[in-house]
């Protein structure tokens, strides 16, 4: 008969495997059947519209300039550390602007376009 220490030990390991197991699962994240990532391409960076309006842009726009398309606010304004962790940085990280005109020898900003398609008429847009 194995003594208590014995016993006691065993059923010590038997419960840090199940507390381990668990937070596995609790923080693994999701799980897809076949190891693939849930992420596809979305096959073009613009939308009809947008890519209209590139074309567009392209013939209009000086040399010397350059055209960035959808570029995060967040690459165009900033805040400090202590405004981020206070919720302003948020606010700009997830935003994008249709294209920006840069300077194509310094990058400096020249000017900053967003256009008003049928996507600024959602509600989660005009509330978010």
């Amino acid at each position: 008969m194995p003594s208590a220490d014995t016993v006691l030990f065993v059923l010590l390991l038997v419960v840090l495997a199940t507390v381990a197991a668990w937070l596995r699962r609790r923080f693994a994240g999701p799980r897809y059947p076949t190891g693939d990532l849930p992420y596809f391409s979305r096959g073009y960076l613009l939308s009809k519209g947008e890519t209209a309006f590139f074309h567009a842009l392209r013939q209009a726009v000086p040399p010397g300039l350059m055209i960035a398309p959808r570029v995060r606010v967040s690459d165009v304004i900033g805040c400090d550390a202590s405004a981020w962790k206070r919720g302003f940085g948020g606010r700009i990280s997830q935003k994008h602007v249709d294209f920006v005109l840069v300077d194509a020898r310094t990058t400096a900003f020249e000017l900053i376009i967003e256009l008003d398609d049928k996507s600024h008429r959602q509600h989660e847009r005009r509330t978010g």
